[in-house]
């Protein structure tokens, strides 16, 4: 068995991945969380599973980064420890924004990435951007926290015709499965589509993990 893909929960099964836990649904959750812990998801040390997602989406950046400048946004951008693990090698030339609900992980986020610029932002509401102003759109493990429907029209507002948005999000473990239906549903109606999808399996355990690019119809 390749130990390269073995996700978080096989390498430290004595862990409590919900020690932190309670229904975060609100901005006070949040604040709440990272009150708690400066890294409730232990991103300080990403176990090789995670690093595995991490090179697929700086293939996907490197694919989609011709252009000699591009905007990139981080949605939910947490503490900042796996983010900076992804985009730092294209610091140079990209102008990027980290948003995120709780002013908490900013202020982390911040001194954990040293660059760009840094938004308190609730994804479901209206964006504080331009329209068509992103080349790349990183949302990563956020998803199961926005309302689907205003979400993805801000994606779609806020995204350029050429540009890409790109999902990571966990999709089974024993305790749990996402239902892509309504994910499906919502880039529809909001005229976006899948162009290419990456699917990562825990061997041991068979969590599951699946990395989508979205662009728009």
């Amino acid at each position: 068995m390749n130990k390269y893909y073995i996700c978080g929960m096989c390498n430290n099964p004595k862990v409590d991945f919900e020690k932190f836990s309670g229904p975060l649904k609100h901005k006070k959750d949040f604040e709440k969380l990272f009150k708690i812990s400066k890294d409730p998801w232990m991103h300080k040390k990403l176990n090789r599973w995670e690093i595995k997602s991490i090179n697929e989406i700086k293939k996907i950046i490197k694919e989609n980064t011709g252009m000699e400048k591009f905007n990139v946004l981080d949605i939910g951008v947490g503490n900042g420890l796996k983010d900076k693990k992804i985009i730092q090698e294209f610091s140079s030339g990209g102008n990027f924004y980290f948003i995120d609900i709780s002013k908490n992980a900013l202020k982390e986020a911040r001194k954990n990435i040293g660059f760009g610029k840094f938004i308190t932002w609730d994804a479901n509401k209206k964006p504080p951007f331009q329209n068509h102003f992103f080349d790349i759109i990183l949302c990563n493990e956020t998803i199961y926290y926005l309302n689907l429907g205003p979400f993805l029209k801000n994606i779609y507002y806020i995204l350029k015709s050429t540009g890409i948005a790109v999902f990571e999000i966990n999709l089974r473990d024993e305790n749990y499965n996402y239902d892509l239906s309504k994910f499906y549903k919502y880039l529809k109606k909001n005229n976006l589509k899948k162009k290419k999808i990456i699917n990562i399996i825990c061997p041991k355990c068979k969590r599951k993990k699946g990395i989508y690019v979205i662009s728009k119809t």
